[in-house]
């Protein structure tokens, strides 16, 4: 089946005047709409494309959209006003601006998107029919703890004494930073094959990332959030969510799973999924439960 997208754009207004956001939607846009957002802050949602492409086989509309700076859309000329309030709002726009002709939206978040989407419908309880968390706990405070009590044992000791002490000394320009994530972290807890085996699909979102967002928000450990995203702490509110939510977990993510299926417990009207042989991007290793997961909850509710 040959799934059709679309390409357009979305007018946002920022604190430094209106640019457009690039946008495209896969399958027929008569169909029920999901807005599908992507991890970040500041990268693209190219690693999502064959889900939003599944989802469309399956009879919905997929949505994604590049913010503000990121490689598809328009640039600004600094990011200063790229706080989490600010992505708030864009989303928020987004959101508007599609169910201006649409009667009701389906919101998937991953990552930083589900950490993005999980405030979006506390703060707008409703605007969303159904929502989907994949691989996002409810606060920095957690996944850090998790990086540092889990994660970050289970690397070969050497490989990481090394990342250690470079980080120690502030010292993330040295090329053996990143070659030895590369080694002990992104094929074993991000998406679990060599590196010579990742498609162009998840290699684009990893080498265009708009870092003047990314760094500020999130730094540049990958087991420890050091920016202006460490304080977000949603915990005490997660029982707050009413909608139908589906949150969804994998066994060598850095977003703890156990904390994960606690908050699906703590929801007024929560589902869990569990992705047995994945990392961070459940999506693709866990290709059937993850999607199977997502189709009977989105049917069922």
């Amino acid at each position: 089946m040959t799934v059709t997208s679309t390409e357009f754009k979305i007018p946002i207004n920022t604190p430094l005047g209106p640019f457009n956001a690039w946008a495209t939607t896969y399958g027929n846009p008569d169909n029920p709409r999901i807005l599908l957002v992507q991890g970040g802050p500041g990268t693209t949602h190219d690693y999502l494309i064959p889900t939003a492409q599944s989802f469309a086989e399956k009879g919905y509309s997929v949505t994604m959209f590049g913010p503000i700076g990121t490689d598809y859309s328009d640039k600004a000329p600094n990011y200063d006003f790229c706080n989490f309030d600010w992505f708030i709002n864009e989303l928020d726009q987004v959101v508007d601006y599609l169910k201006s002709t649409l009667n009701e939206l389906i919101l998937i978040g991953h990552s930083w998107g589900g950490y993005l989407c999980i405030d979006y419908v506390l703060r707008y309880p409703n605007k969303i029919s159904k929502f989907v968390a994949s691989n996002a706990v409810s606060s920095i405070e957690e996944y850090n703890r998790f990086g540092s009590a889990v994660i970050e044992p289970s690397y070969p000791s050497d490989k990481w004494a090394l990342v250690k002490k470079l980080i120690e000394e502030n010292n993330f320009s040295d090329p053996k930073f990143n070659e030895t994530l590369w080694q002990i972290h992104y094929p074993i807890h991000v998406y679990r094959h060599p590196l010579s085996e990742w498609p162009d699909y998840v290699m684009r979102t990893f080498t265009t990332p708009n870092l003047e967002q990314y760094l500020p928000a999130c730094g540049a450990i990958p087991t420890k959030i050091r920016g202006w995203l460490e304080n977000w702490n949603r915990t005490d509110d997660i029982k707050n969510i009413t909608i139908p939510t589906l949150f969804i977990s994998s066994e060598y993510d850095t977003n703890t799973p156990e904390h994960i299926k606690w908050m699906a417990s703590e929801v007024q009207n929560g589902t869990y999924q569990h992705c047995p042989n994945s990392g961070h991007f459940a999506h693709l290793d866990d290709k059937e439960v993850w999607e199977n997961s997502v189709f009977n909850f989105l049917a069922s509710n």
